[in-house]
């Protein structure tokens, strides 16, 4: 009897085992045909009809909407200049590199430069030239900005002799006979995409202080989140490593409705990181990264708060200042300086994010000092682009300084104007689930 129960047990180990290994089989051929299925779609189905999808195209991730088709990296190309990032032009049938640069004021860009195509073992020739970036009032970020140590920005073109698709890379270099590296640089394709209504990217500017605060991070993307802004790109600096970690994790940024991307910023100057130049070309590249697809486009630094006042939506309001007959290209919105240094609002909760505790703001800042909002889209038809100049009754960006540490001491009270606007929003603040997490080290954890 006993020999039957051991003989019993033998047979099922053995199917045991084969079933196992049949599964297991199985399970791998099924895995196999889902991936395949899932990178090259559906035999007999259409690229149209694969792309659709039944939930919102806002919660695409980046890699999707292609802001994160090339990650950007500061590359020089002589002593005295280095490139950013380039983007290929072919809408207005330029068909031309286009590429963001920043080099010593003492030395004008003459470069040559080639064209790099797919599948193609050669570069091909291409003219080059280039476009000085301005701000006539040199105002870039609401107020005059010093020269630094002689920066300036520009767009290097290069237009190739001859277009063979889409290029992947440009190289620009001094000369042909002295040639001691071609540096390689990705070319991002800009197309008109369907633009996502009702959308807005902020582009956070590297920051010139050397340390960020998680609560500095976290209070001002939960209160853009409140004015419908859910996409952002930073240029990174200085931040901790566990900040892109734990933002760009996808669970996060599902369960926070929130886009952020951060891309390298390894600046080869010593000019500081609010220098006009600098900010002049990160303001470029947004756009063109921008560029088919969202609406509008704004770059701020951490202590930047766009607050609209007539309306919660700040692509709302943009809509309905546009006018019939023109496009607006850029909207201007006065700037609005406030001090941290001086006493809370005693009527806003000790526990609220600074931005809605300090409500007194100095007198003279305003429409003189202008932060600019774009809509980087192509014109359609006859119609011509505007820019229209955004009243402080409508909006304003406001900025958070230490008064003492800026100008050496504090206003005084005939100096300053009350101005408490973002206290409208501080309910929604005290139920953020984002602002939440952050402050209870959940986020970070």
């Amino acid at each position: 009897m006993r020999k039957y129960y051991q003989l019993t047990l033998v047979v099922v180990s053995v199917i045991s085992v084969v079933s196992l290994l049949i599964y297991r089989h199985e399970y791998n051929r099924l895995r196999y045909v889902l991936e395949v299925l899932n990178f090259f779609g559906t035999p007999g189905q259409s690229a149209s009809a694969s792309e659709c999808a039944p939930f919102n195209v806002t919660r695409l991730n980046y890699d999707i909407l292609g802001f994160r088709e090339h990650l950007p990296t500061w590359q020089r190309i002589s002593s005295t200049y280095s490139v950013y990032s380039a983007f290929w032009e072919a809408s207005d049938g330029s068909n031309r590199v286009k590429a963001v640069g920043i080099g010593l004021m003492k030395s004008e860009p003459n470069f040559k430069c080639h064209v790099w195509f797919e599948d193609e073992t050669d570069p091909v020739p291409g003219k080059f030239s280039y476009l000085l970036l301005e701000d006539k009032d040199n105002t870039v970020g609401n107020f005059k900005l010093p020269k630094g140590d002689g920066l300036n920005a520009h767009f290097l073109y290069c237009k190739p002799q001859a277009s063979l698709g889409i290029p992947t890379g440009v190289s620009f270099y001094v000369s042909t006979t002295h040639v001691p590296f071609k540096p390689f640089i990705p070319v991002q394709s800009i197309d008109d995409r369907t633009i996502v209504e009702n959308s807005t990217l902020v582009c956070v500017a590297p920051n010139s202080l050397p340390v960020v605060s998680k609560t500095s991070v976290v209070e001002f993307l939960s209160y853009h989140q409140l004015v419908g802004i859910n996409d952002f790109i930073v240029y990174d600096r200085t931040l901790p490593s566990q900040f892109p970690v734990v933002l760009q994790n996808r669970v996060v940024q599902e369960r926070f409705n929130l886009r952020v991307l951060f891309l390298p910023w390894n600046f080869p100057y010593s000019a500081v990181d609010n220098d006009r130049a600098v900010r002049l070309a990160v303001e470029k590249d947004c756009v063109m990264r921008a560029w088919g697809k969202v609406r509008n486009v704004v770059v701020l630094s951490w202590n930047d708060y766009i607050v609209p006042k007539l309306f919660r939506s700040l692509a709302v309001m943009l809509d309905n200042l546009e006018s019939d007959r023109k496009i607006t290209l850029r909207f201007s919105l006065p700037t609005l300086v406030f001090c941290t240094d001086l006493a809370d609002d005693p009527q806003a909760d000790s526990t609220l994010p600074m931005a809605a505790r300090k409500t007194k703001c100095l007198k003279g800042s305003g429409l003189d000092k202008m932060f600019h909002v774009y809509r980087p889209l192509s014109i359609p038809g006859n119609r011509t682009g505007s820019t229209r100049i955004v009243s402080p009754r409508i909006a304003a960006v406001h900025r958070y300084i230490s008064c003492f540490k800026e100008k050496g001491t504090l206003p005084s009270e005939e100096n300053l104007m009350y101005e408490p606007t973002v206290l409208k929003f501080a309910s929604d603040l005290k139920r953020s689930k984002l602002l939440k997490a952050g402050e209870t080290s959940k986020l970070f954890q």
